[in-house]
């Protein structure tokens, strides 16, 4: 059987998941982090980066992959280099918050008629969308 590549809101909410673990992880260190956080974290950025560039080709938005490259470029090439982790005293949550507002949007324009609906015909509409494939 051939592998499937993975459906657009299953990247989305791995993306989800990710940035959740990356603010989870970075509430905690008010009195400083341990190194092996801070390489988990860097780790969850970098494949919510990597899963939000294959998101953006898959549904073809190339104006937003291209914000998202370059905002992953930023944060690689140095993670505290941010004018807004002065206010948020932790550069990875800030980069979280910039990836997850793109999401947002993304969502909002690509999905939004998913969100509309009820919670029972979403779970309808999930059961028929699994039996096609």
């Amino acid at each position: 059987m051939a592998h499937q590549a993975k459906k657009p809101l299953k990247y989305l909410t791995e993306m989800r998941r990710d940035l959740v673990e990356v603010d989870r992880i970075c509430v905690n260190w008010e009195e400083g982090s341990e190194p092996e956080d801070e390489e988990r974290v860097e780790g969850l950025l970098e494949r919510a980066f990597e899963s939000a560039l294959v998101l953006m080709e898959t549904i073809d938005r190339p104006d937003t992959r291209k914000r998202i490259l370059n905002l992953y470029r930023r944060a690689k090439k140095n993670p505290t280099a941010t004018k807004y982790s002065i206010n948020a005293m932790e550069p990875y949550s800030v980069w979280s918050y910039r990836l997850s507002n793109i999401l947002n949007a993304v969502e909002k324009a690509q999905f939004q008629p998913a969100k509309d609906v009820d919670e029972p015909m979403d779970l309808v509409l999930g059961i028929v969308d699994r039996c096609r494939t």
